[in-house]
């Protein structure tokens, strides 16, 4: 290729380069470009650096310095940059000259000015609305588009755009798809009737709108079946950040929480604030309810359902580890191979209760859905679980179940619970990824089993996102199975 090419907005808005859009760097954007554009990584398969640098006008040795050190600043390389890769408008972190964009800010001198991902201008030949009146539209756009899409609903009547964003978006004051300011990311759908040009617009718009509590709300009430989310929006989420009510450190405010894999995300609803123990229960700790136990019997706090002659001790023959509950080195070490029981009894005589699966989960990713409790990014020093133990990244179950055949697994095992002191979530409760699944009081009884959550120390990265749960029946102890404790707030 001798000149860059026309790329679809599919090429733009598709998971590697709207993500490396949102990082606000135009080296890792061009890194980006020349490895989709090639159709394979960053390695063979990436168009040559040497070519994008004559494209650009630029030595390779400047590109090169370009991709892989600190982000650009300076506006008209970055013009230049984006007009000569033929980077839509709307996806940019900064103004194009002559270019009106929406929503956002000007720069104010000659470095980007940082500003959300906005709109394009106007179709040609158009008179152009100023900038401070388009900026005061994305609340409604949020509205109309954001929640339509979160409503399942694609396509919109004239009316009830113009409605929704106000008569000065009109050109001409004509109902009429070509007589809107906006119209070159609307498209006629029908006799009377837009859709979005592409569905990215909607997303973008409803992940701003699910930033807010009110948003979140009202995305919760919209819809009789469940509304619909997708992962490209809990991405921009991430980007925007969510607002979170004012709460105490280890406090789950009441409110809308995004929960589930990104195959099957969903809205729901903590009722009721809920204050979460730091930490798991440490072995110390349980030993302490042993000797309560042990003096008092545990009738006060045993479940009404709890199996009769059932002991709260560990199940010894099934530690991996003798010593885990008699050497004082593993004090501070998560409880083990405890059942569903006895964590629940414990929880009684702590004067709380185990949280259920949806407080779990909510707590461990926050507001903004992350995908760990420290963020999006895979941390291996941040968390104990099989890949921290590997030599080899864990990416499929193949791989996984080829390291524990082949005994790469044998020396994993639970760590002290202050471990990893990047592993907290954004509520302050730590060590909610890997090093033990964690028991929850969300309970089938027709299975007599619980939901397990967070993953532990021999389980894949993928198992210990925040969304991972399993089934565990109650009765069952395992090395890799702790729990932690919650209690109602006032």
């Amino acid at each position: 290729m001798t000149e860059p090419p026309e790329l679809p907005l599919e090429f733009w808005t598709a998971d590697p380069m709207f993500e490396a859009l949102a990082t606000r760097h135009m080296g890792k954007v061009i890194r980006t470009y020349r490895s989709c554009l090639g159709g394979g990584t960053s390695g063979s398969g990436a168009i040559a650096q040497e070519t994008v640098a004559h494209w650009l006008g630029v030595t390779q040795a400047l590109l090169s310095r370009a991709e892989n050190g600190d982000a650009p600043t300076d506006l008209r390389k970055l013009a230049e940059w984006a007009q000569t890769l033929k980077i839509p408008d709307f996806l940019l972190w900064f103004k194009l000259p002559g270019r009106h964009l929406l929503p956002g800010t000007w720069p104010n001198d000659g470095d980007v000015a940082p500003r959300e991902r906005g709109w394009g201008p106007a179709a040609s030949g158009q008179d152009e609305m100023p900038h401070r009146q388009l900026e005061g539209l994305a609340p409604r756009l949020e509205t109309l588009l954001g929640l339509g899409f979160i409503a399942d609903q694609t396509v919109f009547s004239l009316s009830e755009v113009w409605t929704q964003l106000g008569i000065d978006t009109l050109i001409g004051r004509q109902l009429e798809p070509e007589g809107f300011l906006l119209a070159p990311f609307l498209r006629r759908s029908g006799n009377g009737t837009v859709t979005a040009t592409h569905p990215a617009f909607q997303e973008y718009f409803a992940s701003r709108l699910l930033r807010t509590v009110h948003g979140r709300a009202a995305a919760f009430d919209v819809h009789e079946s469940e509304p619909v989310l997708t992962e490209q929006i809990r991405r921009l989420l991430q980007y925007f950040g969510a607002q979170t009510p004012a709460a105490p450190p280890l406090v789950l405010p009441a409110g809308i929480y995004m929960v589930g894999p990104s195959r099957r995300l969903l809205l729901r609803k903590v009722e009721n604030s809920v204050i979460f123990d730091e930490f798991p229960v440490t072995v110390s700790r349980y030993r302490r309810f042993l000797a309560a136990v042990e003096r008092w019997g545990c009738a006060a706090w045993d479940h009404p359902d709890t199996p009769a002659g059932h002991s709260h001790e560990p199940w010894h023959e099934r530690l991996r580890n003798r010593e885990y509950f008699t050497d004082p080195q593993y004090d501070d070490h998560p409880v083990t191979c405890i059942s569903w029981w006895s964590a629940y009894a414990f929880a009684w005589f702590e004067g709380k209760r185990l949280p259920t699966s949806l407080e779990w989960e909510a707590a461990a990713r926050g507001a903004d859905g992350r995908l760990f409790p420290w963020g999006d990014t895979l941390d291996l020093t941040a968390v104990n679980c099989a890949d921290a133990w590997s030599s080899r990244p864990l990416v499929t179950y193949r791989a996984w179940k080829e390291e524990i055949d082949g005994g790469g697994l044998r020396d994993s095992a639970p760590t002290a619970v202050t471990d990893h002191p990047a592993n907290v979530s954004p509520f302050g409760v730590r060590e909610m990824s890997g090093n033990v699944w964690e028991w929850t009081g969300t309970v089938f009884d027709a299975v007599n089993s619980a939901v397990v959550c967070g993953g532990s120390y021999d389980s894949p990265y993928r198992a210990v996102q925040t969304s991972s749960k399993a089934l565990y029946v109650r009765r069952g102890c395992s090395n890799a199975v702790g729990f932690r404790c919650v209690r109602d707030a006032a």
